[in-house]
């Protein structure tokens, strides 16, 4: 939730709390802590907690210094389920019976969240187990795509999931995305605007099976909050993607990283995707000139 930080730097304050369990979710967070300490020259909350198998922590500092201040946030999860990790942040993450891994570096300026995160930089790094997409989070996505999905009532299997957000000015760019399902392995990437809540993406499969291949094509999709999401396959994308010379198998290397144990390997695989599909970061969907616009427009304003 939004909050105003007009009082930071002003006051001087500490407090501890520490949750020995919490309940409610369907695993089990325990060994909690939650400090916060505010004084004249900085103000710092941190967190930490164990939640299942896994564990999450925090670490939010804002310094008052300077006509807006700048605010630093630093969050790390290991092994922790996604729909527990989205409950606790108050927003749904849309990944069901899935774990996962979050490396989260961000820096803004402004005397407010909002303000800190239209005009943050930084990078976001995760990596998710084996879990499945529900239903409602598939609405308005191609019926091929849907078929290739293997997507049902109740929502679409995957394997793995793995990317990395650069983040500049309030949008998060999405550079590589790497994702398997039983029956294709994909990539893509886009953008996510942390200011208008819009995001952009496109992403381009290769079937695992020949019954498959008349189902993978590319295809863009589009939303936000309050808006439908609206999908369209693009089949001109796939000879854009590809570079010259030997195209290697998306899906013959996913097999590959998948024999090693212990490992994601779509976490492995995202890496290489800039070598393997050349093309791909030309490709990727990037924010509308008026939206660029209206970023600056709103930026924060040093006042005297």
């Amino acid at each position: 939730m939004p909050f105003s930080a007009s009082w930071l730097g002003r006051t001087t304050i500490s407090v501890t709390a520490r949750v020995g369990e919490l309940s409610g979710l369907s695993s089990k967070v325990a060994n909690g802590s939650l400090t916060l300490a505010s004084s004249e020259k900085r103000f710092t909350l941190r967190g930490a907690a164990s939640i299942g198998n896994g564990s999450a922590g925090f670490d939010l500092a804002y310094d008052p210094s300077g006509r807006i201040g700048s605010t630093t946030l630093t969050a790390t999860a290991s092994r922790v389920p996604m729909d527990d990790l989205g409950r606790l942040l108050g927003f749904d993450l849309g990944l069901k019976e899935a774990v996962g891994d979050i490396d989260l570096k961000l820096r803004g300026g402004g005397r407010s969240a909002a303000a800190a995160l239209n005009g943050a930089s930084g990078t976001v790094e995760f990596a998710v187990g084996k879990g499945f997409w529900p239903a409602d989070g598939l609405a308005g996505w191609p019926n091929e795509t849907l078929r290739l999905l293997g997507a049902n009532d109740a929502g679409a299997p995957f394997n793995c999931l793995a990317g990395r957000f650069e983040v500049s000015a309030g949008v998060a760019n999405l550079r590589r995305l790497v994702f398997d399902t039983p029956r294709a392995t994909w990539i893509g990437g886009g953008y996510l605007s942390l200011r208008t809540e819009g995001w952009e993406f496109i992403v381009a499969p290769e079937a695992r099976d020949a019954q498959g291949v008349p189902l993978a094509t590319p295809l863009r999709l589009k939303g936000g909050t309050g808006r439908a999401v609206a999908g369209a396959l693009e089949a001109a994308l796939s000879k854009l993607l590809i570079g010259a010379g030997t195209v290697p198998s998306l899906t013959g290397t996913y097999g590959q990283i998948a024999k090693q144990q212990n490992v994601n390997a779509c976490a492995i695989m995202a890496p290489r995707v800039d070598g393997m599909r050349p093309g791909l970061r030309a490709q990727l969907p990037v924010p509308t000139a008026p939206d660029r616009a209206n970023r600056r427009a709103q930026a924060p304003q040093r006042q005297e």
